[in-house]
């Protein structure tokens, strides 16, 4: 076990932590709070891309629920629909 392990090193995605071998996974992203760069499975680096569109997007859907709330509402019983 100990000589096939250094034969064939793994490591861990910084982001979901799972154990991924260096050829499988090349990928490497900079994290906050990390001086050098940090290895990333291709899922994970996949979603990492996407996370500053879908920030915005929840921010503008966000505010767009913020002004929705901040109008009043007129609120119709069910029964008078009938």
């Amino acid at each position: 076990l100990l000589g096939r392990r250094r034969l064939r090193l793994r490591h861990h995605c910084r982001i979901c932590g799972r154990c991924i071998c260096g050829p499988c996974s090349p990928n490497m992203i900079a994290m906050p709070g990390a001086v050098a760069l940090q290895r990333a499975c291709t899922p994970c680096l996949a979603i990492a891309h996407k996370a500053p569109v879908l920030k915005s997007r929840l921010s503008q859907l966000g505010a767009k629920l913020v002004s929705l709330s901040s109008h009043s509402v007129a609120i119709i019983p069910l029964e008078s629909l009938e």
